[in-house]
């Protein structure tokens, strides 16, 4: 099945769908906790607060905090060093150490052991994409294109000197590699510079916006984000699955005591079915693949599972920590940190899916993300006990702890111990409420300040994003609008202002491609998707683009979309002149 839509320019509209101004979100915080985040946690508050049943908040993902990307600070009198400068992508291909899968014969993707973190790379180039939101494309060696976590761009033009520019293109200055300013030089407007490159930074912007979505992780002892968002905090034991209805990946975790203490648990292990191969991963870094555990780990290794994914393994650390990678030709990636005292952090990417459930969740925030095996949303305790893994049924090599419930002794949080957890927690990006209510209550309770670590590399995993200063300067780069939108009719005829976002329904009965046509030509074909210029774009309910931008006019093709409903969001110029739109739809 597929759906095709018409286009024609014409020069009034009536009354035209749900619409909003574009704006920039903002979040006010106090004593670094974002304000307006509500919702059941497990903040130590006080002396003999502690969690006594499962706590979750339901509260959107919130702001994302940058983990990296962070200006480096300069001596008083010098002004910083942005941190587009040092992205060791920007420049020779660094050749990291990680696994790489061939997603076509052209098309490799590289993945190292940080979530949110990999790279595409072709004969042409390749693209490269951080886990705080910043991105690097480069032709060669030396022809680069990259912006930070704050939005400032970099562009290389056959050498190593970095032209750097902030978000609305004035330039701050030339940069080497390593961060020196050279003065007194010329600097290229940013439309100059890039232009020498032939590289486009609205595209890089544009993919960084349409990354594999997260899909749930876990981190502590033990803290849940689900693939929608919701936070569950549990002290449960015992085999539980995390995954189900994902044939490319079904994943079990195992929850036991921490060592040499009984009031606490955490992820000891980690169980994923794939190709039909079963990979396990402990908390001392013992891999299994096909039940064989992987030896030599004096070095990194790379694995071909056959049907299944490639997995990286990496040593294991002098303090017995290690990381391993699964990435798929979907898209994929499974990350896992292990530690024999910390337990596991497990951050899952993966493309969603109707028929998803698990303790991850289904991946889906505007529908009960946590749901039992038949699909009821219940309270959080009864879910995770509804997905406890039957005898006979587990993934793990050796069986798991019969309990299934809390430890006798909930722990509390001394009140002394609050004040470092805070900070350790804060340092690592974490602000919201949710996630430093976790976070304290893991450091705070163990005085481990590693257990931050895990929290930050959750926390960045389950909100990367692309920056608002940049993004906001190409149309219908975000949907903005509200929740709601109109049903897209027979024949629309719209005429979007300056800065405002038209949002449509879509529905697709069935799996087919979606093919956009205007009857006029482009009026000219320059710049087509150039910053301020209108475009539309398609975004499944939760706001996940499910296609690249795509101008108002010539024929465009979304491919093979699964049946279900989207918005289609038409955007007019952030500037000049007004553009009426005309299309009509029908289904093949």
């Amino acid at each position: 099945m597929s759906g095709i839509v018409l286009l024609g320019a014409c020069t009034q509209a009536p009354a035209g769908p749900t619409a909003s101004p574009i704006t920039t979100p903002t979040t006010s915080t106090t004593n670094g906790v974002s304000a307006g985040v509500t919702g059941g946690t497990d903040m130590p508050r006080s002396a003999g607060v502690g969690p006594s049943a499962p706590t979750t908040t339901d509260a959107g993902v919130p702001t994302r905090p940058t983990a990296t990307g962070v200006s480096t600070p300069a001596p008083p009198g010098r002004p910083a060093i942005p941190a587009v400068v040092g992205l060791r992508w920007l420049g020779p291909d660094p050749e990291p150490a990680g696994p790489q899968i061939e997603v076509s014969q052209d098309i490799r993707r590289w993945q190292g052991p940080v979530s949110g973190e990999y790279a595409v790379r072709t004969a042409d180039g390749r693209r490269w994409f951080g886990a705080d939101g910043s991105a690097v494309t480069c032709r060669g060696e030396r022809t680069c294109v990259g912006f930070d976590a704050a939005g400032v761009v970099a562009v290389l033009d056959g050498s190593s000197v970095r032209s750097v520019y902030d978000a609305a293109g004035i330039p701050l200055g030339l940069y080497t590699p390593d961060g020196r300013r050279r003065p007194g030089q010329e600097q290229p407007s940013i439309a100059v510079a890039l232009a020498a490159t032939g590289l486009d930074l609205g595209a890089l912007v544009d993919e960084a916006g349409r990354r594999v979505p997260f899909a749930g992780g876990v981190t502590g002892d033990p803290h849940l984000v689900t693939g929608g968002g919701r936070r569950v905090s549990v002290q449960y034991a015992g085999d539980f699955e995390a995954r189900s209805g994902d044939p490319e990946r079904r994943i079990q975790l195992r929850w036991a005591d921490v060592p040499h203490q009984s009031d606490v648990t955490i992820t000891t292990s980690i169980a994923i079915a794939t190709g039909g191969t079963v990979v396990q991963i402990d908390d001392d870094g013992r891999t299994l693949i096909g039940g064989e555990p992987v030896l030599g780990r004096a070095q990194f290794q790379q694995i071909r599972i056959t049907g299944g994914p490639v997995a990286g393994v990496w040593p294991v650390g002098d303090d017995g920590s290690s990381s391993v990678a699964l990435v798929w030709s979907d898209g994929a990636a499974l990350t896992v940190h292990t530690d024999p005292a910390l337990g596991l952090t497990a951050i899952l990417t993966a493309p969603r899916s109707s028929s998803v459930r698990g303790i991850f969740g289904t991946g889906d925030p505007t529908n009960p993300d946590l749901v039992d095996r038949q699909g009821i949303a219940l309270d959080s305790g009864s879910v995770l006990a509804d997905w406890s893994v039957p005898a006979g049924d587990s993934l793990f090599d050796i069986p798991g702890p019969s309990v299934i419930g809390y430890p006798t002794d909930i722990p509390d949080v001394p009140d002394q111990s609050v004040p470092f957890a805070t900070r350790t927690c804060q340092a690592r990006g974490i602000s919201a409420a949710p996630d430093l209510a976790a976070c304290v209550f893991d450091v705070g309770l163990t005085g481990d300040a590693r257990f931050a670590v895990g929290h930050g590399r959750l926390v960045s995993a389950a909100q990367v994003d692309v920056p608002a200063v940049l993004s906001n300067r190409w149309p219908a780069m975000r949907d903005e609008a509200p929740a709601s939108a109109s049903q897209l009719p027979t024949l629309v005829d719209v005429r979007p202002g300056l800065g405002q976002q038209l949002v449509y329904s879509v529905a697709m009965a069935g799996t087919g491609d979606l093919t956009f046509r205007f009857v006029s030509g482009c009026p000219d074909q320059d710049g087509l998707l150039a910053v301020d210029r209108p475009a539309m774009r398609l975004f499944d309910p939760t706001g996940h683009a499910v296609s690249a931008r795509f101008p108002t006019c010539g024929v465009s093709t979304v491919d093979q979309l699964a049946p279900g409903r989207y918005r289609l969001v038409v955007a007019g110029a952030l500037i000049g002149e007004l553009r009426s739109v005309r299309f009509d739809v029908h289904e093949d």
